[in-house]
């Protein structure tokens, strides 16, 4: 969300569109699958740091990785996607 925000739709916000059906906001049966992919992206790499012990520090800033991560991924992933 933080990256969809900021980076993806430049800090604008169309408030009626959060709530209407077929608003830009809302994705495949109310799913954005993109999204879904980068979550799953910083959650991979985050607990591969439990499985590699020359990366445990992965593990250790899971947080950080996770966040820095997922929100590189999905802006890659939305680059010329965003509706309206």
């Amino acid at each position: 969300m933080i990256a969809d925000y900021f980076v993806v739709r430049g800090r604008s916000l169309r408030i009626d569109d959060l709530y209407r059906r077929g608003g830009i906001y809302e994705y495949r049966n109310g799913v954005n699958p993109r999204a879904l992919i980068s979550l799953a992206v910083g959650v991979i790499v985050a607990l591969a740091g439990v499985v590699v012990p020359g990366m445990r520090w992965v593990y250790d800033y899971a947080w950080f990785v996770g966040f820095g991560l997922s929100g590189a991924v999905y802006v890659q992933l939305m680059q010329g996607t965003e509706k309206g």
